[in-house]
């Protein structure tokens, strides 16, 4: 496709970040958080389901000897020809 385009060179990378502190690593935890409200209005979790997982979810973000890795995601680019 990006030869088609018109770009040449085309190069692809694969990025698949792991964390073992920082805000990063507690994206899945603010996420769900974030999260918690719905799923108890739509019935989906409890409070006390949700409390117990939000609790779950700090305890790995403080333990800096368990990674977290994102999902992998591939990155491609081209250049345009001079």
């Amino acid at each position: 496709m990006f030869l088609q385009a018109g770009l040449v060179e085309p190069e692809t990378r694969f990025i698949h970040p792991v964390y073992l502190r920082g805000d990063q690593k507690r994206l899945r935890e603010y996420s769900f958080l974030e999260a918690s409200l719905h799923l108890i209005d739509s019935g989906l979790a409890t409070d006390a389901e949700v409390e117990r997982l939000s609790v779950e979810l700090a305890v790995v973000a403080a333990d800096e000897t368990v990674s977290v890795a994102q999902g992998r995601m591939p990155v491609t680019w081209g250049r345009k020809p001079l």
